[in-house]
């Protein structure tokens, strides 16, 4: 099937020449393919037992992170759970900015790994 070409316009107008008559209508042609049906009972099928996995999923993530918690683990979200909303921000910010200052002598370090020819085997 070959599509027709359109000649380019110069003008600034946004109209589209395009008819939309080329493809037949589902509303004008309302067939039921064959075997789309049973295609669709089978899909949903497939889809509510991935659903019912998924959930067995998430609730066996659950159960292992409550148990995967060190001690150190327990004692630091106790002392968080302790801050008010002002500390609690404060301490995310250190956390943030520690972080940020770690990524950039970090960096430093690798800059200086390059011009020193470390990495080169």
């Amino acid at each position: 099937m070959s599509v027709p070409r359109i000649p380019a316009q110069s003008s600034g107008s946004l109209t589209c020449p395009e008819s939309l008559q080329r493809a037949p209508s589902p509303v004008l042609f309302p067939e039921n393919v064959p075997g789309a049906g049973k295609h669709n009972t089978e899909h949903d099928a497939s889809l509510t037992i991935q659903h019912s996995t998924l959930q067995g999923m998430f609730t066996n993530k659950q159960k292992n992170f409550r148990t995967d918690l060190s001690p150190d683990d327990v004692k630091l979200v106790n002392e968080l759970g302790r801050l008010t909303p002002d500390q609690l921000a404060e301490y995310i910010k250190n956390v943030q900015n520690t972080a940020y200052s770690l990524g950039i002598d970090e960096a430093r370090q690798f800059s200086r790994g390059k011009m020193l020819q470390i990495f080169k085997r």
